[in-house]
């Protein structure tokens, strides 16, 4: 397989006179270390010089202001230097014929790099993408890295003999330059690596009933996906003998196998000696020690550096479009499980596309790496989140929460392993709560934490799933209004609960079935579909335009043909002066900065509606289902009570919701 390959660096007579000057130069200078017209930069972009490209793409989202520039007289685009976090790189400006920057895209810069050898390297200190990872350099660089780690962190991963295992891992040896690999049961405590990595489909590799004799298996490591054989490489010449695959160690075809093993990743991440993570694969088959990379948006060129000795050195300035986005990065940060895998993980060794990094989460996300940094890193967190509350900083339910947002972005083949793969995670936040686990939803915060809702750009969900109140039950991005409430505040009450669950020795697994027994304040209202979509609820009364929603449309079955129909809005709680979410659907509340009362609560169908409203409230306890959420915003105008209750002329009933 060919080696990593991105585009070769450019060079023309175009970008040459591109000397970068880093002699005295300011972070952001008005003036630059070289300038060119509007016209010039055109004319070389037209050219088909990727330098100018790179220039006039910029700036694209200010094209109408470029070409009022492009108009005006003394207009120049100048070039500037920068260090940030110990990399330097090169971005462009728009000045007048003052010096004032009139245009800046202080993120759209390329990073330079330079090879040790050049006279560049000391004032450049960025390293160039490692082409060859797969080499014994390789593996001592990241050898290094864990004996750092180990060293300066205090991590003592020593072995007890009680210490738990998994039930099954992989025995590497090597006879001269070919590796064996065999499915094993342990029988003692072994120091392991495990792997974190895309599928990308099914794997006609994996380990089935019919495959374990005895519960072993022999195999050639050649007959193995790529990634599996790039990790059987790395394992063993970093030093260790056993490797923990889930295709492997996992019976796949066998589901009471499948439930108590994803059970117990919490210890399978957290007791490795490391997790390989191969985030720049896609799939099984492609690797991730030689991955052949192409992108049309990236930008790479050749340029000249003037050394403060007044050497000249040549460095690399690249630019592709992960380091604008975020969640564009790379393939293993779209995927569901291996978000729980890097979680519950205490050092990860990862391979992405444009570098080799080890990272240390348990200490507090410390990291060593080579070629560039991530110009992300800084900003997404994943990595701490859980280690966080490990060193007694963070509160555990915020931190469920972020954990719920970010996990739910990402993708997973199977829609109804929404609640298994973030079980591990469930498992180990729920060591710190000392509460029960229901459904996705912590006891003690219900039924206040039954407030959530998808955002309007969240992808729609096509199915549902049990129970109907949990978000595990729906597909998309799932975020939660977080109002500074009082106990106070609070309206309803949980009464009981009942859970099954498929496997009573996996509590954060699968769901049977659950319901929740509530007391609170119940009011019939219509559901009207408005422009083809589920619009707002009305109760009816002078104040029902004071009512918003944020409704499942998925979660009605009503006749096709009907465009109103019976629903019950289920108080949760109320309150004055509610700081609500920056990302709330906007049509949810009204924006405004007076004090303000607002009640929230759940829009619920009963399970059996009747079509007539008046004969809707019906004796005993009902049974609802969950469709959305509502909001009630009073604005206590000059004249009018400062507090208003919606419910006032409800009575508290007691309902199941299923």
């Amino acid at each position: 397989m060919p080696a990593l390959r991105t585009m070769e660096p450019h060079s023309c007579v175009h970008c040459q006179d591109c000397v970068i000057d880093i002699s005295d130069q300011p972070r952001f200078p008005d003036n630059g270390f070289v300038s060119y017209t509007l016209t010039d930069v055109e004319t070389r972009r037209d050219a088909g010089c990727p330098l100018f490209q790179f220039i006039i793409t910029a700036f694209h989202d200010d094209d109408w202001i470029w070409a009022q520039c492009r108009a005006g007289v003394g207009f120049r685009c100048v070039a500037w230097c920068s260090v940030e976090n110990g990399e330097r790189s090169i971005g462009f400006s728009v000045v007048d014929a003052r010096g004032k920057i009139v245009l800046r895209h202080p993120t759209k810069v390329l990073v330079l790099t330079a090879d040790e050898a050049n006279p560049a390297a000391q004032w450049v200190p960025t390293r160039p993408i490692n082409l060859t990872r797969g080499t014994s350099k390789s593996y001592q660089l990241a050898k290094s890295w864990l004996s750092e780690c180990l060293n300066s962190h205090h991590h003592h991963h020593e072995l007890p003999s009680e210490m738990p295992m998994p039930s099954r891992l992989l025995n590497i040896s090597r006879t001269n330059d070919t590796y064996e690999v065999r499915v094993m049961k342990p029988t003692a405590s072994v120091p392991f690596v495990a792997l974190s990595y895309c599928w990308g489909g099914d794997q006609p590799h994996k380990s089935i009933k019919a495959n374990l004799k005895l519960g072993e298996r022999i195999m050639a490591c050649g007959d193995l996906p790529t990634t599996i054989q790039d990790a059987v490489s790395v394992t063993f010449n970093v030093g260790y003998n056993y490797l923990w695959v889930d295709s492997l160690c996992i019976v796949q075809d066998d589901d009471d196998d499948k439930s108590r093993e994803i059970a117990r990743m919490p210890e399978i991440y957290s007791n490795s000696a490391f997790t390989i993570a191969a985030t720049g694969s896609t799939a099984a088959t492609e690797g991730f020690l030689n991955l052949t990379r192409t992108d049309s948006k990236e930008v790479t060129l050749k340029l000249t550096l003037q050394c403060p000795d007044g050497q000249n050195g040549v460095v690399i300035a690249h630019w592709d479009r992960h380091m604008l986005d975020p969640d564009d990065a790379e393939a293993l940060d779209t995927r569901a499980w291996a978000f729980q895998e890097r979680l519950l993980s205490i050092k990860i060794l990862e391979f992405k596309s444009h570098q080799m990094k080890f990272v240390c989460p348990s200490s507090g996300g410390k990291r060593w790496q080579d070629g560039w940094r991530d110009p992300w890193e800084s900003h997404t967190g994943t990595n701490d989140l859980i280690s966080s509350l490990a060193r007694g900083q963070g509160e555990p339910r915020r931190v469920w929460w972020d954990v719920i947002e970010r996990y739910t972005r990402r993708n997973l083949t199977i829609p109804s392993d929404r609640i298994l793969a973030i079980s591990g995670i469930a498992n180990r936040i729920g060591t710190y709560l000392n509460d029960r686990y229901l459904a996705g939803h912590w006891q003690s915060t219900l039924p206040d934490d039954l407030l959530w809702y998808t955002p309007p750009e969240s992808p729609p969900s096509f199915i549902r799933r049990t129970p109907s109140w949990s978000w595990t039950s729906v597909d998309g991005t799932i975020l939660r209004f977080h109002p500074r409430a009082s106990p106070d505040h609070v309206k309803a009450e949980l009464l009981h609960h009942t859970l099954e669950l498929r496997d009573g020795n996996a509590p954060y697994g699968t769901i049977q079935a659950a319901s929740l027994t509530i007391k609170g304040r119940l009011k019939a209202a219509w559901c009207t579909m408005i422009e083809g979509e589920y619009g707002n609820v009305n109760p009816g009364g002078q104040d029902s335009s004071l009512y918003k929603s944020d409704l499942d449309p998925l979660a009605f079955n009503y006749p096709a043909q009907a465009r109103k129909w019976v629903v019950t809005l289920l108080e949760i709680n109320a309150g004055e002066n509610f700081v609500l979410p920056t990302r709330a659907p906007q049509d949810l509340y009204t924006r405004v900065q007076k004090p303000q009362w607002i009640t929230f609560g759940l829009v619920l169908k009963e399970e059996t509606l009747s079509d007539d409203m008046e004969g809707h409230v019906i004796e005993g306890h009902r049974r609802f289902s969950r469709l959305g959420i509502f909001s009630f915003n009073w604005l206590p105008d000059p004249g009018r009570s400062p507090v208003y209750d919606p419910f006032r002329d409800c009575d508290t009933e007691i309902i199941e919701l299923i």
